[in-house]
């Protein structure tokens, strides 16, 4: 009986864990996107760096 119930346990756990990599890829899928938003950020940085080269203009 022990051994019965070892079997079935295995192969309740081994189910689920194949079912958890599929719901990680979709994760992965959004992570993609944030990259997007991100490169579009770092344009208006460029462009804050701009205003601050003029401030060491007047304080020169």
């Amino acid at each position: 009986m022990s051994v019965v119930k070892e079997q079935g346990g295995q192969r309740k756990k081994f189910l689920p864990i194949t079912h958890y990599p599929l719901p990680i890829t979709h994760y992965l899928l959004p992570i993609t996107y944030y990259p997007l938003p991100i490169t579009h950020y770092p344009l208006p940085i460029t462009h804050y760096q701009l205003p601050i080269t003029h401030y060491p203009l007047p304080i020169l």
